[in-house]
């Protein structure tokens, strides 16, 4: 078996990094697709559940060992999907970090009972990243994987405890990240911005403007959008910078017949996942009229369309599903379908519509719940083998998001679980949805250039840098738990970063795209309403009077956007055209009236 030679770092899931090149056994990964390239070849693979499944199971472990004395107990009375969802983060973290589950005597109460519930998580809690990685490091002590050299891009610090240990068992390399040895100005600014992330002073520069840094801005994000689709070049090797809005401006792209670059955000297929919670809206006592509205008039409805229309039109005139006009309703659907389709019709209706509703309260059956995500999730799957690929794939979302539901609600069910309140079962579906789902009709087409939605994928130098919405970002957050905590976290041998020093990789990653061009720097700033990204006001501080050109002001002067048209004058009327000798003007032998009435009063068409 050849070997193969790896670049790995943390943000290159997903990412389109690096030129395609023509060799085999080349991989550029993240940390989940090394993860799960070596859990194939060590033979490790094995079905894992979804989160939603693995915060049921985190649930009936804390309910488990609850009592008045543990920290979490009030909160878990009256939210335990919640508190299960963030304390399992809390031990996924730690896991990643290096816990092995236990602390020390003089640990915080939190600590304590957190440990104490660790045994029975691993029982019964499908296994996190730290966890798989442990697995995977035993097994390099037997067995050795066809790596040739991992390339890691990223400096050893910034890996956790648990990629360490698997990573000091294979060959590795630190590969060596773009500096910045640019040209005029934008070499300058490079070597500016280089310094003052090592600490050391620079005198700030005057601007330059030599072409090779561009910094531009619009009122709107359309036009931006629509300026840098027009202004993209084909010929010049270029990444792609787009942390957000990305979808908008593929759709830009394709526009301006230029190559879509998969620049999607998840929830594109966003209708067939808001099936789902509008079923459940339904359970509830007193029914939701708008949320029954909003169900019938969906475009993805298990109800067949007259029958959804005849419905929606009397609800919005008239709510109620009770009454005598309601049954004249009823019998004008039945009536419309053929004998064989209105006892299904009138059954869908039944089961969607006029099923009883619940206390929020006091919770519904979750056999009731589980019966209704069953049939949402055939729905579903009767639509998979759709010859249209766009329903194909919105019927593939929605049922798996209805496969994840049902994991959870049979995980609840078998933990004894009868009942679920409104909002415990809006978490049970929030969980199962995760973030959505791609659009793979989305997809990076011929002609595209590199693009990353994370500024620290740019570990390649490319001559043009172009970063889309350069808008403020989500900054790490600060950890949850006390300094005492963290000491003693570390003392139990987790090794979690400090906020300075998550502040100073995000700093890193920022200047990344800065660093990787080779000639060009284009900046598309986010609207001058927005606050600014910090790497703007590094760029701001290492700089004097760092202009922006405004995009509105370019429509005014001769570009991609405003190109001059020649003047044509209207045609004149004329009676008779006199049209060339090739042209057909036989009358087909099956003409209908419209095609005839087109022909005989409007021609030129």
């Amino acid at each position: 078996m050849s070997e193969t030679n790896i670049t790995f770092g943390m943000q290159l899931d997903g990412q389109r990094a690096t030129q395609a090149s023509d060799r085999l056994g080349v991989l550029t990964v993240g940390p989940q697709g090394l993860l799960d390239y070596l859990e194939t070849q060590l033979g490790l693979i094995q079905i894992r559940p979804c989160a939603a499944q693995r915060t049921a199971a985190y649930r009936d472990c804390l309910a488990r060992m609850d009592s008045p004395d543990r920290f979490y107990h009030a909160s878990f009375a009256v939210d335990e999907l919640g508190v299960a969802e963030t304390l399992l983060e809390w031990r996924d973290t730690w896991s990643l970090h290096g816990w092995d589950g236990t602390v020390g005597a003089d640990a915080n109460q939190r600590l304590r009972d957190l440990a104490d519930i660790e045994p029975l998580a691993r029982q019964h809690v499908a296994a996190s990243m730290g966890e798989r990685l442990q697995h995977v490091l035993a097994a390099l002590a037997q067995r050795r994987p066809p790596i040739a050299q991992l390339r890691l891009v990223d400096d050893w610090a910034i890996y956790p405890q648990r990629w360490q240990a698997v990573l000091e068992r294979l060959p590795h390399e630190q590969a060596s990240a773009p500096m910045g040895a640019s040209q005029g100005f934008l070499g300058r600014l490079q070597t500016c911005l280089r310094q003052q992330a090592e600490g050391a002073q620079c005198d700030p520069l005057t601007w330059e403007d030599d072409g090779t840094v561009t910094v531009v801005q619009a009122q709107t994000r359309v036009l931006g959008a629509s300026w840098l689709s027009r202004t993209l070049a084909h010929s010049t090797p270029t990444l792609l910078v787009a942390s957000s809005q990305g979808s908008r401006l593929d759709a830009h792209l394709a526009g301006a017949n230029q190559a879509r670059h998969g620049l999607q955000e998840n929830n594109d297929l966003r209708p067939a996942l808001q099936v789902l919670p509008l079923v459940m809206e339904l359970l509830w006592a007193p029914l939701d009229y708008r949320a029954l509205l909003q169900f019938l008039t969906h475009p993805v409805c298990p109800i067949r369309r007259f029958a959804r229309q005849q419905l929606a039109s009397k609800l919005a005139d008239a709510p109620g599903i009770i009454g005598p006009r309601w049954e004249q309703l009823l019998e004008g659907i039945e009536k419309h379908y053929e004998n064989a389709d209105a006892q299904s019709v009138r059954l869908s209706i039944a089961q969607w519509v006029e099923s009883p509703g619940y206390d929020p309260d006091a919770g519904a059956p979750l056999k009731e719940v589980l019966d209704r995500t069953q049939l949402l999730q055939e729905y579903f799957r009767l639509r998979l083998g759709n010859e249209a690929p766009a329903q194909s794939l919105a019927a593939r979302a929605g049922y798996a998001q209805c496969s994840a539901c049902m994991e959870t609600l049979d995980t609840l069910l078998a933990q004894g679980v009868s009942t679920l309140r409104q909002r415990q079962l809006q978490q049970v579906i929030e969980q199962a949805t995760g973030s959505g789902t791609d659009n793979l009709l989305n997809v990076a087409q011929v002609g595209a250039h590199l693009a990353v939605s994370q500024p620290g994928a740019a570990i390649e130098p490319t001559d043009q840098v172009i970063w889309w919405e350069v808008a403020m970002p989500s900054l790490p957050a600060n950890h949850p738990w006390s300094t005492a905590a963290l000491r003693q976290l570390a003392l139990a041998g987790v090794t979690l970063p400090d906020n300075a020093t998550r502040l100073a990789n995000a700093a890193q990653d920022w200047m990344r795209p800065v660093l990787a061009a080779k000639h060009q720097l284009t900046l598309v700033l986010a609207p001058p309403d927005e606050e600014s990204h910090p790497l703007w006001q590094m760029i701001q501080t290492a700089t004097t009077h760092a202009p922006v050109q405004a995009l509105e002001h370019l429509l005014l002067q001769s570009g991609p956007l405003s190109e001059p048209v020649a003047r044509v004058p209207l045609p004149q009327q004329k009676r008779w055209w006199k049209l060339p000798v090739d042209v057909p003007l036989a009358v087909p032998q099956n003409a209908s009236f419209s095609s005839l009435e087109l022909l005989l009063f409007n021609p030129y068409q």
